[in-house]
């Protein structure tokens, strides 16, 4: 059950659609810092398989124009 954390940066003027976006992805949960220009994506996976879908998911939005993991345990998610 990987748990991630990341601050994602979403493409100019992209901010709240992304959010909203994201926000209605399973597993994910998207917050906006006040007045803020990024978004902070904490996402939780039941299984691996689950994990390696949303990863898929996430690197097709057009939206997201940069994505830092922050907290993550990622030779768990390798396998």
């Amino acid at each position: 059950m990987p748990v991630c954390s990341y601050v994602v940066f979403p493409k100019p003027g992209q901010t709240r659609h992304l959010a909203t976006q994201l926000a209605g992805m399973p597993g994910c949960s998207a917050e906006v810092p006040q007045e803020g220009e990024v978004l902070v994506l904490v996402t939780d996976t039941v299984t691996d398989a689950q994990e390696k879908a949303l990863q898929a998911d996430l690197q097709e939005m057009n939206d997201i124009q940069c994505m830092v993991m922050t907290f993550g345990a990622p030779d768990e998610m390798e396998s």
